[in-house]
């Protein structure tokens, strides 16, 4: 299968007063058609930078696009023109920002921003664009959405601001949906719904969704595969099964292990909570090596002296680790 979006060897510089931070090191994803593609990994890894990289936001100056291609259906969209990457914004491609309440403007009505992308890649009145915009808060469970379009952002909850940032977001039908931390500070419940909307919403539409979190649960719930960064480097890849229940590298294994278990007990030999020694160094201070080498328990001078790159496991599982039998031992 052809994939839908692809990102090929895609480097990402900033300037700064400690120098340049390559926070994108050559990073490589396929999306596919009607997929639920997970990228997860801690703060700072790179997540959020890949997602503004394929809707065109990087911000330059600092930023920079260095190296490789962002492709659309084989359309390059790093050398697409100013006017192509408006169309392609909202209509083709379209995010959900993780904050709703810094992301909508808090001097319109919702009802008003969200007609006002269709307005902008639909050939319809204002009229009809409103009462399509009626009809997405109504799709993405908002009571009374003929009331609730009138209402400004502060006038609603969290969870009511993610749903419009969601029905903004799928107003025109696009081929591909970006979830960037859609339930960071939600409660379980409203994230356990929006998890369900997400879910529901794609498989009526077959947009396919990168899910951008932090959240192995969320990860376990929604994808079909995952994407695992550290540091700006995609270090393992495959199935959201082959992730969860036979991780190769030794970071995504912690990651994993970070997860508290509902039958841990104190008097367990795992302890209650784990944790990945150290911290992520400073992108500035990058060495030619393993960039997980200073935190990892199976580090090797062959890790210090140059960069694993992505391996085959299987057909569909890869990882960057030179020491996948120790850690398979392990």
């Amino acid at each position: 299968m052809t994939a839908l979006l692809s990102i090929k060897d895609l480097v990402v510089d900033f300037r700064t007063r400690a120098g340049n931070a390559r926070v994108l090191n050559h990073i490589s994803l396929d999306v596919m058609p009607g997929e639920i593609l997970g990228i997860v990994g801690e703060s700072g890894c790179g997540k959020s930078m890949t997602a503004l990289s394929v809707m065109g936001l990087v911000p330059t100056p600092p930023g920079k696009i260095s190296e490789g291609r962002i492709e659309l259906k084989g359309e390059d969209l790093l050398t697409a023109s100013s006017k192509r990457l408006h169309q392609v914004r909202g209509k083709e491609i379209s995010m959900i920002f993780q904050e709703p309440m810094t992301s909508l403007n808090p001097v319109f009505r919702v009802g008003d921003q969200i007609a006002e992308s269709i307005l902008l890649h639909e050939n319809v009145t204002k009229t009809e664009a409103w009462e399509r915009a009626v009809l997405m808060l109504e799709k993405v469970g908002i009571p009374e959405p003929a009331i609730r379009a009138r209402n400004y952002p502060h006038e609603m909850s969290g969870g009511m601001r993610q749903r419009v940032m969601i029905a903004m977001a799928l107003a025109c039908n696009p081929q591909v949906l970006i979830a960037d931390e859609p339930t960071t500070a939600l409660d379980v419940t409203v994230q356990a719904q929006i998890f369900d909307l997400l879910k529901e919403l794609q498989e009526e539409t077959g947009t396919a969704i990168i899910m951008i979190t932090h959240d192995m649960g969320a990860i376990a719930e929604l994808a079909d595969r995952v994407a695992v960064m550290y540091a700006g480097h995609v270090i393992e890849t495959g199935s959201t099964k082959d992730i969860l229940t036979d991780p190769q590298h030794p970071y995504t294994r912690g990651l994993i292990s970070c997860v508290p278990h509902l039958d841990d007990q104190p008097g367990d030999e795992r302890p209650f909570l784990q944790e990945i020694p150290g911290v992520v160094p400073p992108l500035t201070e990058l060495g030619k090596g393993c960039t997980f080498a200073p935190r990892c328990a199976f580090q090797t001078p062959t890790c210090v002296a140059g960069r694993p790159d992505l391996s085959h496991v299987s057909e569909a599982h890869s990882v960057s680790c030179y020491n996948l039998q120790s850690v398979r031992a392990s």
